[in-house]
C-alpha cells in the first residue's frame, strides 16, 4: 500500500453528508533514539539512514494526531491540525468560512510514528511512552529499504558527502 492509495480509500470511506475532508488526522506513536540503543545499528543499513534504524516505537500511541492537510482548503494551522478552511460556508450563519472536517483515521487503517532524539520533559504521564521496555519492533519501512539507500547514497556521494 501506497499513500496514495491511502488517501484514495480514505476518500472513499470517510466521507460526512458530502463533505470533503480538509485534512486527516492520523494518532501518533513516538520513536526515541533510546528505543534502538540497545539493539544497535542495523548493519546493511548506513547509521545515516535515521528511519530505517529506528524500526522500535512505544506500544502506546501518545493520545496526540498529526493531520495531512489540504492546502486547497485550509487556511489556518495550529498544532498540526486545521483549524479554520477556506468554502466552507455554515448555512445556519451564512459565514463564509468554519472550522474543517478532520476525521481521525482508525489506528488499523495507519499511524504516524513521530521520530524524536529523546522525550519531552513537562507533560503529565509522558513517561509512559518513553519506556524503552515497552516498544515494539515495526519494520514496515523495510519495505522500500534498498530503494531509499541506494537512492539516498547515489545523491550523497554525487555531492561527495559519503
Amino acid at each position: 500500500r501506497t499513500w496514495k492509495w491511502l488517501f484514495k480509500h480514505l476518500e472513499r470511506t470517510h466521507r460526512y453528508k458530502n463533505e470533503r475532508p480538509a485534512a486527516y488526522s492520523f494518532r501518533r506513536y513516538i520513536s526515541l533514539n533510546k528505543f534502538r540503543e540497545p539493539h544497535g545499528y542495523t548493519t546493511d543499513i548506513p547509521e545515516y539512514m535515521y528511519i530505517l534504524q529506528n524500526i522500535y516505537h512505544s506500544k502506546i500511541h501518545e493520545g496526540g494526531v498529526k493531520s495531512a492537510l489540504s492546502s486547497e482548503l485550509v487556511y489556518t494551522i495550529e498544532n498540526h491540525h486545521p483549524r479554520m478552511c477556506l468554502g466552507n460556508r455554515d448555512k445556519e450563519t451564512d459565514e463564509d468560512d468554519r472550522e474543517c472536517f478532520v476525521p481521525t483515521v482508525p489506528i488499523e487503517e495507519a499511524y504516524i510514528i513521530h521520530y524524536r532524539g529523546h522525550c519531552k520533559d513537562g507533560r503529565a504521564g509522558r513517561e509512559k511512552f518513553c519506556n524503552a521496555n515497552d516498544t515494539v519492533q515495526d519494520t514496515i519501512t523495510w519495505k522500500y529499504k534498498d530503494k531509499l539507500i541506494k537512492r539516498t547514497t547515489d545523491t550523497l556521494k554525487l555531492f561527495n558527502l559519503v
